[in-house]
């Protein structure tokens, strides 16, 4: 068979594994199995090859479909809630740094996280299952056995169309809930053992290294050489993210590549070593080193690959590259289809798959001295162009740096770290200078990261169809094959097709939007104005500034529904939960008007939201007699003096009040306002009331419900409020009053549509 012929069905198990893991019925698994029989008698009984290849599509599908089957089969079997568990540490605890650390003057207590194996409950055994466990100290090593009492939680699901699902996630990496420990009281310490030998190695290695190495560097070549990325940053990968050459601080199939052959070479070479010889004690490094740094499916992939190839050259022979991709491409989907849809494996193989392709088809000088270096620019290019699309997709932005960057930060990590930290693994850590040299090293790789302008990592997110076409486009353009170039406009042209159709529906829209979106304990909602005018109202936050709602689900939002720039963005009080999340905002998009009562801009996060608002040249407004469009009015706060707002009051009682009015219909969103600020608010009826302090007791009162009448009431809240958010009182009240509630807390997303002929629509993601 062609080794052409082996990467098409590679990649057809890829996708059949990838659609698979939606599944998780056994009817579904039972069906593929089904089908995968069926075609695997006809393949026998006729001996033929296209139904043989339909028989392991349908088995691989199937694999996935079970995968997932008994994972939500043993998630349903799990006991949620307040539990006292007796655990084993899979991992060592790596440090969760804060979304963002600017919300608070002093740094919030560190906060540390590990992957742990329950083995009872309530002192009854239980089928073994992984989790997420949160813990206050990082003195914890793989193998140590604890006894924790803390809550058993389910991970969350999507809460909004282009969500992440972090549940799914989990599951796929064998996850199946969190636990916040409050009292963890070690029980027992394990000495190495078969089950965590190797995990206990790696954070012995990793200690010794951190001790020896010193600067910002460290925690760089610490991933990149051991794999270990607890003491990565969140802001140095995001940086090397947006300069895409994030994958060289990981054990990546370009590190296992570069490994294996400098290894043949030493020995074939420099030890005059036989094929026979040269061959399996490469390869036992290679999978030992493999194994050591995690086993992650980049490196599992590219340990098939240096087997396929060394097993070729002991005997002689020279390994097609497309050929030994492929069955490494095979072996993945079938024995471990979960891995298909990790993003690191994805980015190795399709970095892979484009540089075989297209590397041959290169016509490189003539020149000896100028054809290495043409060849390295080239694969720079080839790669970064192949990680694209998937980058768009998981991270929200485009590393066109790559193309630069790649051409100095592949080169140092793979021919100048790779070995040093390979020489200091071999002697135990007794080269302490190594250590020193690979932080410098990595300091350089941080320093440049962080140089990369924005503008040269814009922001895009793609969804899954869109991916997949744009891949379509450049696999024809990749083939350079003229029957292939019409079928290649076809799929560029649906791309931008799709790609655009948010936007113009936006613009040629005649509806009022509000969406309120899952911003935790805090408000944020998009409005979407006729025409496309589009107003942020709040971001969420929290005050310790563990989680940015900005980043993590207004930027998505926005970019999803292809906003490149906003009108306005309306802050309603200086209060965490509502600010937090718009220094993300302001700072991705381009914003016409920052518009906030002028009250309470003192604290920490306040100083820094606002300086950027005024470093972007934003025009700041005061509520009071502030611009806005037609549709939009300012109800509260208007004193009527010289002052912008009320003295006398609270930031909550002085928040911004806006009523949205289209089409003889009407939203009222009153900020946190209290008894006091709705006494004093002048408000004509409205049809939908967004409650104000997310359903505290001390907001909605009777009497101010009466006046307002609402046929639709919205609340943004969190999931197990602390506050206990929306008040019964006030959920009550709104039941006796005949007043449906959607709640972010419960439903996810809530979207309120008022049509052009007045039509009113509210929906939830999760339709209860």
């Amino acid at each position: 068979m062609r080794d052409e012929s082996l990467l098409a069905i590679a990649l057809l198990l890829w996708l059949a594994a990838a659609f698979g893991l939606s599944f998780s019925s056994g009817a579904a698994c039972a069906a593929f199995g089904v089908a995968g029989l069926f075609f695997g008698a006809w393949a026998l009984a006729l001996r033929q090859k296209a139904p043989a290849v339909v028989a392991l599509i349908a088995f691989c599908a199937g694999h996935a479909a079970l995968f997932s089957h008994r994972a939500l089969t043993r998630l349903a079997s799990i006991p949620f809630g307040e539990v006292r568990a007796e655990l084993t540490f899979e991992t060592a605890p790596a440090l969760v740094e804060p979304d963002a650390p600017w919300m608070r003057a002093e740094p919030a207590p560190p906060r540390y996280r590990a992957r742990a194996r329950v083995e009872a409950i309530d002192e009854r055994p239980v089928s073994p299952f992984s989790i997420w466990l949160s813990v206050a100290s990082e003195a914890w090593l793989p193998g140590d056995r604890a006894t924790v009492i803390g809550e058993l939680r389910a991970l969350p699901g999507p809460q909004w169309a282009y969500d992440s699902d972090p549940q799914t996630i989990a599951l796929r990496r064998g996850v199946f809930a969190t636990v916040a420990a409050t009292n963890p009281a070690l029980a027992e310490r394990l000495g190495p053992s078969a089950d965590f030998a190797i995990a206990r190695a790696q954070a012995a290695a990793s200690a010794r290294f951190m001790a020896q190495a010193n600067g910002a560097g460290a925690a760089t070549a610490a991933a990149m050489i051991l794999g270990d990325r607890r003491f990565l940053s969140q802001q140095d990968e995001e940086a090397m993210a947006r300069a895409g050459f994030v994958h060289v601080i990981s054990v990546s199939g370009l590190h296992l590549s570069a490994l294996g052959l400098l290894l043949w070479l030493v020995l074939r070479r420099g030890f005059r070593a036989s094929p026979k010889i040269a061959a399996p004690a490469a390869l036992l490094f290679v999978w030992a080193y493999a194994l050591f740094s995690g086993a992650e499916a980049p490196a599992l992939r590219s340990a098939i690959m240096q087997t396929l190839t060394l097993i070729a050259l002991a005997n002689d022979r020279v390994a097609a590259p497309k050929r030994t991709l492929a069955l490494s491409l095979a072996a993945l989907c079938l024995v471990w289809p979960e891995s298909t849809r990790d993003p690191s494996f994805a980015f190795s193989f399709i970095t892979m798959l484009a540089l075989i392709v297209v590397t041959p088809r290169l016509r490189l000088p003539e020149r000896r001295w100028l054809k290495a270096p043409v060849a390295l620019v080239a694969a720079a290019c080839i790669a970064s162009i192949a990680a694209w699309p998937l980058s768009a997709c998981w991270f929200g932005n485009i590393a066109i740096a790559g193309v630069i960057t790649n051409l100095v930060a592949v080169p140092l990590a793979t021919f100048v770290m790779l070995p040093l930290g390979v020489l200091w693994l071999l002697s135990f850590g007794a080269l302490p200078f190594l250590a020193a040299w690979l932080a410098l090293a990595g300091e350089g790789l941080v320093a440049i990261a962080h140089a990369v302008p924005m503008t040269l990592a814009p922001d895009v997110l793609l969804r899954d169809p869109e991916v997949i076409l744009a891949y379509a486009a450049l696999a024809c353009v990749a083939s350079a094959h003229p029957a292939l170039r019409r079928p290649a406009i076809a799929f560029a042209a649906a791309f931008f097709v799709l790609f655009a159709q948010p936007a113009v529906a936006r613009w040629t829209s005649s509806d009022l939007t509000l969406h309120t979106l899952p911003v935790g304990q805090g408000d944020g909602h998009v409005l979407f104005l006729p025409g496309g005018t589009t107003i942020v109202i709040d971001g969420g936050g929290t005050p310790d500034g563990r989680v940015d709602p900005g980043r993590r689900v207004l930027r998505p939002f926005l970019l999803a529904h292809r906003v490149r720039s906003l009108d306005a963005v309306v802050l309603t009080h200086a209060h965490p939960d509502h600010y937090g999340g718009l220094a993300d905002v302001v700072t991705h998009f381009a914003t016409d008007a920052f518009v906030w009562p002028g009250q309470g801009g003192e604290s920490t996060g306040m100083r820094h939201l606002l300086a950027l608002v005024r470093g972007a040249r934003i025009d700041e407004r005061l509520a009071a007699g502030a611009r806005l469009p037609a549709a939009l009015t300012v109800l509260h706060p208007l004193p009527g003096g010289a002052e912008p707002y009320y003295g006398e009051l609270s930031l909550n009682d002085n928040a911004i009040v806006l009523r949205a009015a289209h089409a003889g219909r009407s939203i009222l969103l009153t900020g946190d306002v209290e008894a006091i600020g709705e006494d004093l608010l002048q408000t004509p009826p409205a049809d939908v009331l967004k409650l104000a302090h997310h359903g505290s007791r001390t907001s909605t009162s009777a009497e101010f419900l009466a006046r307002v009448r609402p046929s639709i009431a919205v609340v943004s809240a969190g999931r197990d409020s602390p506050f206990g958010h929306p008040h019964a009182d006030v959920v009550a009240r709104l039941a006796g009053a005949g007043v449906p509630l959607l709640r972010t807390d419960t439903s996810g997303a809530v979207e309120v549509r008022i049509g052009a002929d007045g039509v009113l629509r509210a929906t939830a993601f999760h339709e209860e």
